[in-house]
């Protein structure tokens, strides 16, 4: 938590609007360096996949996907997080899981749709590592779990 909160905090310097002490992040997110650092920022440095992504047409494409050599699963997720920066309510939309064993072609997903009453919308791509023991997926590997923020609207 304190690692999303400095890296939030550093952001506000790209809200050239208000003055020092009332910056917000609604304001530094509408600018595109802020916006350009914030996508991508990574909850869980201590994950051990990589990859590469783009968003379009509400298409979140994976692709260059590396994961460690013993890890035979990996489930993927989106979230939605619409938030309104003048009320500060928010609600969180989560997608199902997809698991994938073969990711060496890349991977596409629909982003989940959030309610119209939300100005902006977070999309939060989550990863796990899953073993498959008699049809169910078992959660593996927990400590490096990722959450990227990959879209920001």
């Amino acid at each position: 938590m304190n690692a999303l909160t400095k890296h939030m905090r550093s952001l506000l310097v790209y809200d050239t609007e208000h003055v020092r002490g009332e910056r917000t992040l609604a304001t530094a997110l509408a600018q595109p360096e802020g916006l350009r650092l914030w996508k991508g920022y990574s909850f869980n440095p201590m994950t051990a996949v990589r990859f590469q992504y783009t968003v379009e047409d509400h298409q979140l494409k994976l692709s260059n996907i590396t994961l460690p050599e013993e890890v035979s699963w990996v489930g993927f997720r989106v979230h939605a997080v619409g938030y309104n920066w003048d009320t500060l309510e928010g609600k969180l939309h989560s997608g199902g899981w997809h698991f994938e064993q073969q990711v060496n072609a890349g991977l596409s997903y629909g982003l989940p749709k959030v309610e119209a009453e939300y100005h902006n919308i977070l999309y939060v791509l989550e990863l796990q590592f899953f073993e498959e023991k008699e049809g169910a997926f078992l959660p593996v590997r927990t400590e490096e779990k990722g959450v990227w923020v990959v879209e920001y609207w």
